[in-house]
């Protein structure tokens, strides 16, 4: 959107050396820096995530994914894979090699996605990193 532009400008600014007292650097300076700081935005619900200015991504039809974006985004981990196999699939019993493989695969998907870098794990669980993600509308 707007912040995507607004951030491409400023980056022409600079290689472009735009001085700030031409109309343009002293707009830039009113707007001040619009842009996030933190590579992941994560939609409402998480039906979508966009990472850098990487296409959005829609997990509206990836409810598994979906479900399993929103719980991590929303409770700091990390999170053992029983307690994220029970947010993707709401009230299925299943062998726990099964449970965890579908966790894996789930995880797998969403780092393919684009989360690579910020869907972490340790020897608790899986997290993802506090400081690379925002919630926004």
């Amino acid at each position: 959107g707007a912040n995507k532009i607004l951030a491409q400008a400023q980056e022409l600014a600079e290689e472009h050396s735009i001085a700030p007292d031409t109309e343009f650097g002293r707009n830039r300076a009113a707007l001040g820096d619009t842009t996030s700081k933190r590579p992941v935005r994560i939609g409402p619900r998480a039906r979508w995530f966009e990472v850098d200015s990487a296409p959005r991504i829609d997990l509206s039809r990836s409810s598994v994914q979906n479900r399993i974006l929103a719980f991590l985004s929303q409770s700091p981990g990390p999170h053992e894979l029983e307690a994220i196999f029970a947010v993707g699939w709401p009230g299925q019993q299943v062998q726990p090699d099964a449970a965890a493989h579908r966790v894996y695969v789930a995880i797998s998907r969403l780092r393919t996605l684009g989360l690579k870098k910020y869907l972490l794990s340790r020897h608790d669980g899986y997290y993802l990193d506090p400081e690379a993600f925002e919630l926004v509308d």
